[in-house]
């Protein structure tokens, strides 16, 4: 994930963060629930093609004590984060 994608996800899902998982909206938080989504926590579902040709989107399923939902992760053909975004409901 490059910096410019990283500020894209803040900038857009900073709030969306901290209301579904009940985080600080710091970036390193979030940077770190993202990270560990990919390690820790189980996929929702298989993944699904993306929007244009190649792209994944992962839906990762998170329970936390300050709150539960899914994590959907948007992946390029080449394994790069495009962005992430937070959803109660799959």
């Amino acid at each position: 994930m490059t910096q410019k994608d990283f500020e894209h996800i803040l900038d857009r899902n900073r709030e969306h963060f901290k209301e579904t998982f009940g985080i600080s909206t710091d970036p390193q938080t979030i940077g770190n629930l993202i990270m560990e989504a990919i390690t820790k926590y189980p996929l929702a579902k298989k993944p699904e093609e993306g929007s244009y040709p190649g792209a994944k989107i992962y839906i990762y399923a998170i329970r936390r004590p300050g709150g539960s939902g899914y994590l959907h992760m948007i992946v390029d053909p080449d394994g790069h984060i495009v962005t992430v975004y937070t959803t109660k409901h799959i």
